[in-house]
């Protein structure tokens, strides 16, 4: 295997400076250490179930390469271990000649076939109301196939009730932040076309902010990949729900794709709006979406000594400031990664919390 290569010369020339991170897998993983690995806080599943072979699945380690992520769980439509570095083809494929999967198909609108389909599905209850999961998409058919019908394809597939009414339906939560679009070859590239598929409801080029060119990178094989995202969904706390999370090539069997799921960041958090202030008119974040560059604007009826604070989904403050005034303009600049985070305002007459979506890297 690639792994072990490039493990045995990195023992062999420990006193040679800058030597590269690699990428480090691990395959054919029991159902049951899938599940252990992906779980974290808030989650109570006991099963799994996986369709495909029996090398499109399993663990990695990324720590100190440049995909971003630490460790978890992947999946491929080739062999996992081909995912080690350094880049050095633009082809990589295990072609299993293997069947695709019918829920993909149907989001593909069915014109075009899927195959090598990796697949892990289980049922779970969650004990808040916001479900979480960090992830990388990474392909080797970036960049010549962007925005051509060789668009592999990935979906977190969500079944269960929707808190404000309905059913989810197998429904796409794998969207890029703050948007109604799929994360996909598609929709997040360089932003330049070799195809005409790039367009309606299914495509776009002004996401190259969220790629990664990876070309003749030393730790990944995958020609580009996305930063990494991080899917939100509103769940209902306490009814079960069932996630299909699936990945398969499109219009032929090479090329391989894969997406990188992080550790124990399958979750469900609380996020709640809350706006009991006393004395508090207006309190909005312009713009949101945004890019970690936002206006926080709040107007009271009298002088109020208030806090403002950002918190991420863990609890932990990343920014405060503290002010005595009527109307608060407090102008932000701060390099978030992507995901849900939460502006707070504190006097002595209450609390008041509303929900920031951060989409896209902030660019100095």
């Amino acid at each position: 295997m690639k792994i072990k290569l490039y493990l045995t010369i990195a023992l062999f020339t420990t006193c040679i400076a800058n030597i590269s991170a690699q990428l480090e897998t691990s395959s054919d993983l029991s159902t049951l250490e899938l599940l252990e690995i992906l779980l974290g806080e808030g989650i109570q599943a006991n099963t799994l179930t996986f369709t495909g072979e029996p090398l499109q699945q399993g663990s990695f380690s990324a720590i100190n390469t440049n995909l971003g992520l630490n460790s978890g769980i992947m999946l491929s439509t080739g062999e996992i271990h081909d995912a080690a570095g350094p880049n050095d083809g633009n082809s990589t494929s295990t072609a299993y000649n293997g069947s695709g999967d019918s829920d993909l198909d149907n989001i593909l609108s069915g014109y075009i076939p899927s195959f090598d389909a990796a697949v892990i599905e289980f049922n779970f209850v969650p004990q808040f109301n916001t479900l979480l999961l960090d992830y990388v998409f990474a392909s080797e058919e970036y960049p010549e196939f962007v925005c051509s019908e060789f668009n592999d394809v990935f979906a977190f597939m969500l079944s269960g009730p929707k808190p404000d009414g309905g059913i989810y339906n197998k429904y796409n939560v794998a969207m890029i932040p703050g948007t109604t679009l799929p994360v996909a070859i598609n929709t997040i590239n360089p932003g330049i076309a070799t195809g005409s598929a790039c367009t309606g409801s299914t495509g776009s080029l002004e996401y190259s902010d969220l790629y990664v060119d990876n070309s003749g990178g030393t730790s990944i094989e995958y020609d580009g990949f996305t930063v990494p995202l991080q899917m939100t969904a509103p769940v209902i706390a306490g009814e079960t729900y069932t996630i299909k999370i699936a990945i398969a090539d499109v219009g032929d069997g090479v090329f391989d794709s894969a997406v990188f799921l992080v550790g124990n960041s399958f979750k469900s958090v609380q996020i709640t709006d809350i706006k009991d202030v006393e004395h508090l008119n207006t309190f909005n974040i312009q713009p949101n979406p945004s890019n970690g560059q936002f206006v926080i604007n709040a107007e009271f009826e009298v002088t109020q000594t208030a806090t403002i604070q950002i918190i991420n989904t863990l609890g932990q403050e990343i920014y405060q400031s503290k002010n005595t005034k009527k109307h608060f303009t407090e102008q932000i600049d701060i390099d978030l990664p992507i995901g849900t985070y939460f502006v707070v305002i504190r006097t002595e007459k209450g609390r008041a919390a509303q929900k920031i979506v951060v989409s896209k890297y902030t660019i100095h």
